[in-house]
């Protein structure tokens, strides 16, 4: 992929920075790496849609981003943000 690969985790909540403290708890203390909000977040009017447009980037990542597992990915951060933008209820602006 190249030297603009990275981990990846999609997903649903309602509170982006509590989400990633909870994600990074369970990394060792010693370890170099932690979850950072990096790309895309995106208001929904409610939790039915937010993961409808995450089922649908999950089903369209495939061929894009390698899937670790899940809501897990590696692969192009240009390429995932592409793919974020282009789902319905996404907005750049």
């Amino acid at each position: 992929f190249g030297d603009k690969s990275v981990a990846l985790k999609i997903g649903v909540t309602n509170e982006l920075k509590r989400r990633c403290a909870e994600l990074n708890a369970g990394i060792p203390p010693a370890a170099t790496g932690r979850w950072a909000l990096r790309v895309n977040s995106q208001p929904f009017p409610n939790k039915k849609s937010a993961e409808e447009v995450e089922a649908q980037f999950k089903q369209l990542s495939s061929g894009r981003l390698e899937s670790l597992g899940g809501e897990f990915f590696w692969g192009n951060l240009e390429d995932a943000e592409s793919l974020c933008w282009s789902l319905p209820g996404m907005s750049r602006f």
